[in-house]
């Protein structure tokens, strides 16, 4: 080698030939730079180099890369959050097919009106602000279920919102039906349904409309004679407005004799709400 090549030192050979000298200590894990396994220095492809320097840059700021991480990350919990509420809701088709076949009918007397799926409902709606609308909403609604058996019941639904603020003057309809399967035992009725919906907008939304499926597995525990704890998760499929692939409703039962007032919230990735039912059932 001629004496100029040799006195490059090791920052100009770095630089030059893309490596370091063996027994130099590699900074980090971003230098594009390592050592072979007999110990002298080994090449890295330029394109390897090329996307570090990038990839380094970005982390810096300049691009920006903070926050598609950021958003990647929200989308992966959002994926994993909607696995696990369909897997629930598969385990739940199990355990209420399995339960609705070992149980007997619920008695009359069921604890807490917890075996009730024949009644009549009115509803008081409160919409917090919806990310898809843009806007609060308040309403009401009425339903129905009629038990088909000692195994399965039919459901249906309406509810009328207004909207406020943003959206003042417009409203929200939305009406379905829904078929269910249906188990109590001691304590605790477990029950699954699918429904197939329409949400319609009204006012200044006339003519939007939605139609899409819902899947729910829920249960009702009594906790005494008069008072009892609701929970179920759902999944709503390819909804037109917002998008929830997920969500949850916990609530609270206060029964008296075939009547019953229940306190609902309802937390799912486009809205929040609270619902207020007085339910009697037949």
């Amino acid at each position: 080698m001629s004496a100029a090549g040799e006195g490059i030192g090791e920052r100009g050979h770095a630089a030059v030939f893309g490596v370091m000298p063996a027994g130099r200590r590699v900074p980090n894990a971003c230098q594009p730079v390592t050592r072979s396994s007999r110990g002298g220095p080994k090449r890295i492809m330029p394109e390897f180099v090329t996307g570090m320097e990038r990839l380094t840059e970005r982390m810096d700021g300049s691009c920006g890369c903070r926050r598609v991480l950021a958003v990647k990350a929200r989308l992966r919990r959002s994926r994993r959050r909607t696995v696990l509420t369909r897997a629930l809701l598969s385990a739940g088709l199990f355990a209420a097919l399995f339960s609705g076949a070992a149980a007997p009918a619920a008695p009359a007397t069921a604890p807490a009106g917890i075996g009730h799926y024949s009644y009549l409902e009115l509803r008081g709606i409160d919409w917090g602000n919806s990310r898809f609308f843009g806007a609060p909403a308040r309403g009401e609604g009425l339903g129905i279920s009629l038990g088909l058996g000692p195994h399965s019941y039919v459901s249906g639904q309406f509810d009328h919102l207004r909207f406020d603020g943003a959206r003042s003057g417009a409203g929200y309809d939305r009406a379905g039906v829904a078929f269910g399967l249906k188990g109590t035992a001691g304590k605790v009725s477990t029950y699954l349904q699918a429904g197939f919906y329409r949400a319609m907008g009204t006012g200044s939304l006339n003519g939007a409309r939605s139609y899409y499926w819902e899947i729910a597995y829920g249960n009702r525990f009594a906790l005494t004679r008069w008072f009892a704890l609701l929970g179920e998760v759902y999944s709503d499929v390819n909804p037109e407005f917002g998008s929830r692939p997920y969500g949850v409703r916990a609530g609270v039962s206060v029964a008296f004799g075939p009547a019953s007032l229940q306190l609902l919230a309802d937390h799912n990735r486009d809205v929040n709400s609270l619902d207020a039912a007085l339910r009697v059932a037949f």
